[in-house]
């Protein structure tokens, strides 16, 4: 067993394709040990990923906001909202799932749907929501995903990046050469 701030490399650990430092440490929230990465000197994480998760200190959550690997945004709702009951992981809802339940003044059903019209995961405007049922959702999802629109949207999504990048670059050698 190894000691609270014994280091060694990813290879020496058989972490696959890392082989950075590792230091042996303990979770600030549970004090369980694992080995945890060194970046910029000191350990990445000072906590596991189970106590991460709980409540609005996740890592990808600002203010009990959070986003899934799918897209969708995720909101912690406190025991006592009203739309707790439609919450079925700890308070945690999706935001579109609120805010249609939210205009319909209701409780959205496990059976309904809401849909993005746009295909935009993140964008919860309710003109831009719509509650349908299962079988209407995987017709529109698979129509959806061979959309021309949603390709579109993708390009030009894509194009302003690579824009954004070539004036940020453009914009450092111009204050590069005059100062």
């Amino acid at each position: 067993m190894p000691t609270i701030g014994e280091i060694k490399t990813g290879k020496e650990l058989n972490k696959k394709g890392d082989h950075g430092k590792f230091v042996w440490s303990a979770c600030m929230g549970c004090g369980i040990e694992r080995w945890v990465i060194i970046r910029k000197g000191k350990a990445k994480y000072i906590k596991c990923s189970s106590c991460c998760q709980k409540g609005k200190q996740a890592w990808n959550s600002q203010n009990g906001h959070a986003r899934t690997r799918q897209g969708y945004i995720t909101l912690t709702l406190s025991p006592d909202s009203p739309y707790y009951p439609m919450a079925p992981k700890c308070g945690k809802i999706f935001a579109h799932r609120l805010v249609m339940a939210q205009h319909l003044g209701r409780f959205l059903l496990a059976s309904e749907h809401v849909h993005h019209k746009n295909g935009i995961k993140d964008d919860n405007r309710i003109e831009n929501l719509e509650l349908i049922s299962q079988l209407d959702h995987n017709i529109k999802t698979m129509i959806c995903s061979k959309c021309f629109l949603r390709t579109e949207i993708r390009l030009l999504r894509w194009q302003i990046k690579e824009q954004s990048e070539q004036i940020k670059n453009l914009t450092a050698k111009l204050l590069g050469i005059r100062e």
